[in-house]
């Protein structure tokens, strides 16, 4: 179901220097049909990263990671520290969960015949996860699929050539953060009318080794809560990324109002 949350800022709000875009799950969707259903028009590929602390704390700590973040074409609110410190600069936001969008623009793609190149997870798991996509939207066109067993290099070249080949208009690739991210952004120009986006653990999720946190956790931004109580090393993950995140946030904000 697409949420229906209050309308949007057009423009992006600037956490801790980096443009994170207000938008709801139809919203980008919309923006993913368009890229999409461009007649006789060629564009270029968008890279998509749905952003929570733990990558923006990263981008503070690593230039490499911080470029890479300042040249996708958009950043979405994946996270509820995001969301927090979008509120803080008054933008009425909600979460946008990046399993969420992937499988609304997989749906989307089943509907129109829309070829799907998915990338990432070892190979039991890929496996699984395919057989499990194909179930749940049997007319989606899978053009590609390879697992993220592979070498950076020239394996990993010669992959990204062939799924460019298929002209897949969605490209899922669930390597872990940042290396997927890094491979969307080395290799994005290989592709046209095209959405690349990292996907983290949702292979996992799809392929039922994981579970996402019950509805009610999502709903109230507390599935961080449910991911650390079902695997509790997590937690040196999360503290203190988050609280330092909410800080640093709430520093920028003083700031700017001091300013």
């Amino acid at each position: 179901m697409l949420n229906h949350a209050p309308q949007s800022s057009s423009q992006p709000v600037s956490i801790l220097g980096y443009p994170v875009a207000a938008l709801t799950l139809a919203q980008a969707l919309a923006a993913f049909t368009s890229l999409t259903q461009v007649p006789g028009e060629t564009l270029p590929a968008q890279h998509w990263v749905t952003a929570n602390p733990e990558i923006l704390m990263l981008a503070q700590e690593s230039p490499s990671f911080s470029a890479l973040l300042r040249q996708a074409d958009r950043l979405l609110p994946d996270g509820i520290g995001v969301v927090v410190a979008m509120r803080l600069h008054g933008v009425p936001v909600h979460r946008l969960p990046g399993i969420e969008l992937a499988e609304a623009c997989l749906a989307h793609c089943a509907q129109q015949r829309l070829p799907v190149a998915l990338i990432g997870a070892s190979p039991d798991t890929h496996a699984a996860m395919l057989a499990a996509v194909k179930q749940r939207w049997p007319s989606l066109n899978v053009s590609f699929q390879h697992h993220g067993y592979f070498a950076d290099g020239p394996e990993a070249d010669s992959l990204a050539h062939r799924c460019a080949l298929t002209r897949p208009a969605l490209v899922l690739v669930a390597l872990g953060m940042p290396r997927q991210d890094a491979w969307i952004a080395q290799y994005r120009h290989l592709f046209h009318n095209s959405l690349l986006m990292g996907v983290g653990g949702s292979f996992d999720v799809w392929s039922g080794q994981k579970q996402r946190a019950p509805k009610v956790f999502c709903a109230l931004g507390m599935e961080w809560v449910w991911r650390v109580a079902s695997e509790p090393w997590r937690l040196k993950r999360i503290f203190p990324t988050l609280p330092l995140f909410l800080w640093r946030t709430v520093c920028e904000r003083v700031l700017l109002n001091n300013g």
